[in-house]
């Protein structure tokens, strides 16, 4: 006789099924931007960048002087753009409802609980933080930048994907900072930048949507909502 072997269905983590025994209870304010929060991040899943419209490829071809250049294929500009207008809300600190604040809200309703379940949701708060951070602590290339300065000095600089990834977004597609968008411009031929930059809000997109399932349980749960809105 052989004996059947099932695989085991994944566990919900009980501060998800019943927040109300990992979380102090929340403000009508504070669930207004938890409400905000979960709205911005619809808009995110929602996007057309993520329709399947053409996926994030780069080409490298080899070192040989007859071979073609580096190329970067994605869902294009118009999605693009589309993608960073509901991505920054979200990755802006300086948002209401960004991740940050919301996560450090979240944080500091757990500890306010206190109890098992609470320290159980704030280890999975702490990492939520660690990911985040995650994505800008390597990055696939190592790229050396030249600068000269005006007295015809030379030097070169080590670009991070942080420097990178706001070199393009406050560069680029928001505030147009006149350093950062020559430093872009100086990439247009050099698809590698640009990669580096798609690779991390997509990345930074998955971190917030996940998030926002938590933040969705916890406005579904009634107990949780301030005495004056019972």
């Amino acid at each position: 006789m052989t004996e059947r072997v099932t695989e085991a269905e994944p566990t919900i983590p009980r501060f998800r099924e019943h927040p109300a025994e990992a979380f102090a209870s929340f403000s009508a304010d504070e669930r207004a931007m938890l409400r905000r929060y979960v709205q911005q991040a619809e808009a995110l899943q929602n996007c057309g960048y993520f329709k399947g419209n053409g996926d994030l490829r780069l080409r490298i071809f080899n070192q040989k002087p007859e071979a073609p250049p580096a190329s970067l294929s994605y869902p294009g500009e118009d999605l693009l753009r589309s993608l960073l207008m509901v991505l920054r809300p979200l990755h802006d600190s300086d948002e209401p409802a960004s991740f940050a604040r919301t996560r450090n809200m979240l944080a500091s309703h757990a500890k306010a609980k206190g109890g098992e379940i609470a320290e159980e949701a704030l280890a999975d708060l702490r990492l939520y933080k660690k990911t985040a951070n995650a994505v800008f602590s390597h990055s696939p290339f190592v790229i050396q930048e030249g600068i000269t300065d005006e007295e015809g000095e030379s030097e070169s600089r080590r670009l991070t994907a942080k420097s990178i990834f706001d070199d393009y977004l406050y560069g680029s597609y928001f505030h147009r900072d006149e350093e950062r968008l020559q430093r872009v411009e100086l990439w247009e031929t050099f698809p590698f930048p640009k990669f580096i930059f798609l690779q991390s809000a997509a990345s930074f997109a998955t971190i917030y949507l996940h998030l926002a399932g938590l933040v969705s349980a916890i406005l579904d749960e009634p107990l949780l909502a301030a005495a004056s809105e019972h």
